[in-house]
């Protein structure tokens, strides 16, 4: 399962890149807008045909996710580690910033994947 938080513009980008090289069965979307999350999960429901649900909060949507893509311009944390199953993997687009909690980074490895982005796998 993947897991949009606080998706927008980049949210179906990211959704066919990690399609590309996983196999990807349902998606849950939050964001800090409810309105324009569900949006979102509209747009990806009607582009890539997959079930798609709105989730009230950050930890109910993360809960049960293998992928966790953060896309936001947050100040402020939006994910905490101890939210995460064991083996998930983080997908976040600041390499430093607010989006991902402190706490995160303790039992996880921090991969530079260039681009922009970085990536943490539990390890």
């Amino acid at each position: 399962m993947l897991d949009l938080l606080c998706p927008g513009s980049q949210a179906l980008a990211h959704l066919e890149a990690i399609r590309a090289v996983r196999s990807i069965t349902r998606v849950h979307v939050w964001g800090r807008n409810p309105a324009r999350a569900a949006a979102v999960a509209s747009a990806v429901a009607a582009a890539a045909g997959l079930p798609v649900r709105v989730c009230e909060s950050a930890q109910e949507a993360v809960a049960e996710a293998d992928i966790v893509c953060t896309l936001t311009s947050a100040q402020a944390a939006v994910l905490e580690g101890g939210w995460l199953k064991p083996g998930a993997h983080v997908r976040t687009t600041q390499l430093e910033g607010g989006e991902i909690g402190g706490a995160l980074s303790l039992g996880m490895v921090w991969a530079w994947s260039g681009g922009g982005l970085g990536e943490w796998s539990c390890c």
